[in-house]
């Protein structure tokens, strides 16, 4: 079988920027004149390069409009979190695979996990797994879905043209090593050889298939920034093309992702973003007996990465903890963020919603009046469960900022997909299979 990643190489580069073009534009379609002022070049280079494209099947035409061939390759993306790791595979349109394409392609074995979103085998399937307790039980799932995904590839025409794996922690991305990892402690310092078979590494060298890892917060950048181009909402759809977008993920830990000019900041090796870690006021919960008092909150505070006073680690215990009171009465700390409590936070526990209200705009306060992005994207489990709070970004925005740069800058909820960090990492590694690592994806307003 012809090999994809070389085969989407072959016919695609240098002319990536085109298909990148393109694809933003699907499934609506683009024409010669808006892919050209989209990109900056004369209508005559962008005739030229279409018809290669064309000639070559990436693209095709219908009256005077482009659209990508979505299924000429697949990309798995993987991404491990505190508590889950996520698996999905998209398709060259970056829309992942339903349960039915699944099953088409003999990849029923990545079932086993709990699968989320999966309502009809239409729909856009999220495999969820429990994040393993020891190095040994994550290295034999990884090495049982690269197993399965191999398989598809090698004997059912998977065409899988690259792979992304997400960590949370500090991760070095040019050199696949997870620096250091507070909430799985067993990841620190692992490089991706410490979890993949030699022997999968070999058969992915061998096809020339790229196998990226980056931090979970740039990830999700990636799908958020991709996502806005596809947005149903008008108001969101025309801010895909700003140049400075930052993005807040909050799942179990909280971090950052930006990108200025239109390319992703990673800063010094890739470090950029943990905003997690920086030192936090504290709010009070007002009116809960079962909530910490001021007083009590230090001898709580003991963030994972051995500090006190952390952003992430002050929010999670002064708005969900409780007192010795409500552990007596029944409460646990055990699972303070379970899924059922933060969507029924606003309704039940209102005291504990409007101080969540207060960090989330001090966050905003933050990375506003410090960076002043053209628009602020909040995505993760954290925020997309809590009922309500993206009807509060204005108001926490408005009350947090220096007026003239809260009215300047959008502060939105992004997309809610629970995958959106395994999707970035399969958008990423498309990207690398027909790009040299160097190259920076590069976002910019599509011309209508």
């Amino acid at each position: 079988m012809k090999n994809p990643k070389g085969h989407l190489a072959d016919r695609i580069s240098p002319l990536g920027d085109i298909v990148d073009c393109v694809r933003r534009a699907w499934p609506e379609g683009i024409g010669r004149a808006g892919i050209a002022e989209s990109l900056g070049i004369s209508w005559q280079i962008a005739d030229k390069h279409i018809n290669k494209l064309v000639a070559e099947g990436i693209l095709k035409q219908d009256n005077k409009s482009y659209f990508i061939d979505k299924d000429i390759a697949s990309f798995l993306g993987i991404a491990i979190g505190r508590r889950n790791v996520k698996v999905v595979i998209v398709n060259f349109a970056f829309k992942p695979f339903s349960k039915e394409k699944l099953t088409k392609f003999h990849l029923e074995g990545l079932l086993e996990g709990e699968v989320t979103n999966a309502e009809s085998a239409t729909k856009e399937y999220i495999i969820c797994y429990d994040t393993p307790t020891t190095i040994e039980e994550m290295s034999d799932l990884l090495n049982r879905i690269m197993g399965i995904v191999l398989e598809s590839h090698e004997k059912y025409d998977l065409n899988l043209g690259g792979i992304g794996i997400a960590f949370t922690g500090a991760v070095e991305s040019d050199k696949s090593i997870v620096t250091a990892c507070h909430t799985i402690s067993y990841l620190a310092g692992r490089s991706i050889d410490d979890l993949i078979s030699g022997i999968y590494l070999d058969k992915l060298k061998q096809e020339d298939i790229p196998l990226v890892v980056d931090h979970n917060a740039k990830a999700c950048l990636i799908h958020q920034r991709e996502a806005l181009y596809h947005a149903a909402d008008p108001s969101h759809k025309v801010l895909a093309g700003k140049p400075n977008i930052a993005v807040v993920y909050m799942g179990t830990g909280i971090s950052a992702g930006f990108s200025f000019n239109g390319k992703m900041y990673r800063g010094c090796k890739g470090y950029s973003g943990e905003i997690g870690h920086i030192p936090s006021p504290r709010f009070h919960v007002e009116d809960d007996d079962y909530a910490l008092a001021q007083a009590d909150l230090d001898r709580y505070l003991d963030c994972t990465c051995g500090r006190k006073g952390c952003f992430e680690d002050v929010l999670k215990k002064s708005v969900f903890f409780y007192n010795e009171k409500g552990i007596k009465a029944g409460k646990s700390n055990d699972d303070i963020l379970s899924d059922e409590r933060l969507k029924n936070l606003y309704e039940e526990e209102r005291p504990r919603y409007e101080c969540l209200k207060k960090y989330i705009g001090f966050l905003i306060g933050v990375l506003l009046n410090t960076l002043s992005p053209d628009v602020l994207i909040f995505a993760g489990r954290l925020f997309n469960l809590t009922q309500n709070l993206k009807n509060e970004l204005k108001v926490c925005t408005g009350l947090n900022t220096l007026p003239y740069i809260g009215k300047s800058c959008a502060v939105i909820a992004g997309n809610t997909s629970p995958g959106t960090v395994a999707i970035g990492m399969a958008i990423e590694a498309c990207f690398t299979s027909y790009n040299s690592l160097e190259k920076t994806i590069t976002w910019y307003p599509l011309a209508t």
